[in-house]
């Protein structure tokens, strides 16, 4: 009876074996695909942008052909879905990857979502990303800018009336040559530099590795 027992394990453990080599091939072959581009015009109006993204820089910039758009640099089992809703545009990625290449996969071109405006004018700017740059325009200007980041740089040359809160765990965080309403600016690792910015509220920075640089005008 141990004998059988010893037997079956062996068996199992051969197949669970074969398994895992089979996904990992399965996500080593993943990890050449190359980014397919997609493209989403925007016909609907919005004042509000809400961005929740996985691994994707992001930057906003203005249209220059008058055209509200997304454009997307993405993977096939990796993108992300546009949608514009009571006066919202909603960025949200998708990942329908199974549970085994998501451990295993690794990709090696970094994804990309441009988001061109013909207005500059909103009444808010959301955006989470887990791995990425984000970059916002020095043409737009904001009620209220919330950014959470977990490793990446943000850099934000728009105008803010009111808050800017930015959180960011690994990664710089860059103002310049713009206005805010009020400004708490958090990193764990990396560096907060405010350049030409004029702040006309509380400032709040705090960096645990790096440093806070200020140029310029501020109040």
């Amino acid at each position: 009876m141990k004998k059988l027992i010893l037997f079956l394990a062996i068996i199992l453990v051969v197949i669970g074996g074969v398994l895992l080599g089979v996904s990992i091939k399965k996500s080593i072959n993943g990890a050449q695909k190359e980014l397919i581009t997609k493209e989403y015009e925007l016909n609907d109006a919005f004042d509000t942008i809400d961005v929740d993204l996985n691994t994707a820089d992001l930057e906003i910039l203005t249209s220059p052909d008058g055209v509200n758009r997304v454009v997307c640099k993405e993977y096939e089992d990796i993108h992300n879905e546009v949608t514009v809703k009571d006066n919202k545009l909603v960025i949200k990625s998708v990942d329908d990857r199974k549970f085994y290449n998501r451990i295993f996969s690794f990709r090696v071109f970094n994804q990309q979502v441009i988001i061109y405006l013909n207005e500059t004018s909103f009444k808010s700017l959301q955006v989470e990303n887990e791995t990425g740059d984000i970059k916002v325009n020095k043409a737009f200007t904001f009620e209220t800018v919330k950014i959470k980041a977990s490793t990446g740089s943000v850099i934000l040359d728009g105008n803010v009336l009111g808050e800017v809160n930015i959180l960011v765990s690994t990664g710089d965080i860059y103002l310049d040559d713009n206005t805010v309403g009020s400004l708490q600016a958090k990193t764990s690792t990396g560096a907060i530099k405010l350049n030409n910015v004029n702040v006309l509220g509380d400032i709040k920075t705090k960096t645990s590795t790096g440093k806070t640089r200020v140029s310029g005008k501020s109040e």
